[in-house]
Parts: structure tokens; sequence; C-alpha cells
């Protein structure tokens, strides 16, 4: 429904020309790139990848603005140097989306006036270009973002539901298999092979689900 929403003005002949002109499109690409079912949202989440994207919009107008307009080697060196940070970013502190999102959003607006021919390397056209697919990239990253935090949540809290819920009757069946083969058993009834077999199956299904659930709650 979201990329329906965002890509609807391509379907409206009064829009379908600056949507395309100024590429747009990008909102609802990087909201399919940038949502996923984990739901990393709140507002920490979406100041700081709003101020990455922000920050890296800026530096792509400034790859693009300097001199000799939209060189390729001064791109490349804007991107060399962008490059530094993100991957410590990426590698260190493991903020995957807000990684990928801050990177976008410099190829986007650095490579889109130069995409376009040396008609569009003038200072007006690269700062339309950049402000108006700028802004389309934050709609994406905000929509994405407000997504996670709101519609996952809840599908979050239902598999830790179910998986509690597992766990609860695998404790039971636990239980009531200890107390009756180990607690309440005859005198000459020792534990067999096989019934240590199974308690060692049934063990291993409880770490298994406790794992489960602890990686449900790091969500």
């Amino acid at each position: 429904f979201c990329i329906i929403f965002l890509c609807l003005p391509t379907w409206l002949p009064d829009s379908y020309r600056w949507y395309q002109e100024f590429q747009c499109w990008w909102a609802a690409l990087i909201f399919h790139i940038l949502v996923h079912r984990k739901p990393t949202g709140g507002i920490k989440r979406l100041v700081i990848r709003l101020v990455v994207s922000i920050l890296c919009i800026f530096w792509g107008w400034a790859a693009c603005q300097a001199r000799h307009f939209g060189s390729p080697y001064v791109i490349c060196t804007f991107a060399g140097i962008l490059a530094v940070p993100m991957s410590i970013n990426l590698l260190l502190y493991g903020n995957s989306k807000t990684t990928y999102a801050g990177l976008i959003s410099f190829i986007v607006i650095s490579l889109q006036p130069y995409g376009k021919g040396t008609s569009n390397l003038n200072t007006a056209m690269i700062w339309k270009n950049t402000w108006t697919t700028g802004l389309s990239l934050l709609i994406g990253i905000i929509v994405s973002v407000c997504v996670n935090w709101i519609f996952w949540s809840y599908r979050a809290r239902k598999e830790v539901r179910l998986a509690v819920s597992s766990l609860l009757s695998y404790l039971s069946q636990s239980y009531q298999s200890v107390t009756d083969r180990y607690l309440y058993r005859d005198l000459d009834d020792q534990p067999t092979d096989l019934t240590m077999a199974f308690g060692h199956i049934r063990e291993a299904r409880l770490t298994q689900n406790i794992e489960a659930i602890r990686g449900l709650l790091k969500r």
C-alpha cells in the first residue's frame, strides 16, 4: 500500500512529468529497501537516519556543485571521503539501514544532474534537482521508519506471544516427565537409555525455544 501511495503521482497526468523528471520514484524505491520485519523504528532511529541522509544529500550536492560542475573526478573524491565514516558506521556499529540510506542519498543526488547531460550542470538546475529529489528520498525514509515502528512492532508482539506459549508448553511437558519418571518412580525402576535420549531431545528443544524468544526480544 505504501509503495502504491508513493508511486501515485506517476499515474496522474498533472504530476507525471515532474515525477519522472526529478526521479521522485526514489521515495518508493528507498522505502522498499529500508523497510523490513525487524521493528527498529522510533524517534531516535528516525532522527539519526534523517540527519545522516540530509548530510549525505548536502555532500552529494557539494560534489556536483564543486568546480567543473559534475566532474567525475570530484564526485569520486567526495565519494571516497564519505566511504570512510559510512564504513565505520556499518562495520563497527552495525547500522546497516542508516548506512544504506546515506549512501543511496549521496549517489542519487550527486549523479542525477550528471546523468542528465551538460545542460543540467549549472547552479540552478543542480539545486533544483537536489532539493526535489532529496525531499522524495526523505519522505521514503520517514515512511519506512514509521512502518517499522508501528506495524512490525505489533507483528513482533504476536510472534513473541506464540513463542512464549510454545515454551510454556515444553516446560509443562518437561515438568510432567521429570516428576513422573524421576521423582515418583518405583524403587527398582531406573531410567533407561531411551528415557535419557528423550530427555536430551526435550532439553535441546527447550534450548532452541529459549534462544528463539531471546532473538525476538532483541528486536
